[in-house]
């Protein structure tokens, strides 16, 4: 399950979850960061996935990008035996 929100974190939502399947996977921004700190404050045993760009969909822009570019270089011709 994906759980999109809105500057809030549902602590007791989040809780009630086995602490183990959850991760949260939050942006780099002002706001990203305030609820990252809050998270580990309330939710210290729950791992946290930051994004390699400043948010999480410039992140998936790059990955994608980089899929295509890979899926659009030519192959190499394969050696006859």
């Amino acid at each position: 399950m994906y759980l999109s929100i809105d500057g809030v974190l549902p602590i007791d939502y989040l809780q009630s979850l086995e602490p183990e399947r959850v991760k949260l996977a939050l942006n780099r921004d002002p706001i990203g960061q305030n609820l990252a700190r809050q998270a580990q404050v309330e939710l210290p045993q729950i791992e946290q996935i930051p994004p390699s760009q400043i948010d999480w969909l410039n992140t998936l822009q790059v990955e994608r990008q980089k899929i295509i570019s890979q899926q659009l270089q030519p192959k190499s011709p394969q050696r006859e035996r």
